[in-house]
C-alpha cells in the first residue's frame, strides 16, 4: 500500500512539473520540497511499518540522491 502511495506521488510531482516546464519553461521548486516532503512522510511510515526494512541501504540511497541533487542543482 506504502510503495503504491510513493509511485502515485511521484507520478503527480513528475507530471506536475512536466506540464509546468512545458508552460513556463522552468519549474518550481515547491513542487520538489512538497513531493519530497511527502516522499519522507511514506518512506518513514514505511520504515516503521516494514519489519526487516533495509534501513542502513535506504540511508545510503538518500545520502548519494541528496549529494547528487544538490551538485547538479549549483551546476
Amino acid at each position: 500500500m506504502i510503495v503504491e502511495a510513493k509511485l502515485v506521488v511521484l507520478g503527480a510531482a513528475l507530471a506536475g512539473a512536466s506540464y509546468q516546464d512545458l508552460k513556463t519553461r522552468e519549474i518550481d521548486d515547491r513542487v520538489w520540497l512538497a513531493s519530497g516532503a511527502a516522499g519522507a512522510v511514506l518512506t518513514l511510515a514505511e520504515v516503521v511499518s516494514t519489519p526487516g526494512y533495509p534501513l542502513p541501504a535506504a540511508a545510503i540511497s538518500m545520502l548519494l540522491t541528496t549529494a547528487i541533487a544538490f551538485g547538479a542543482f549549483y551546476l
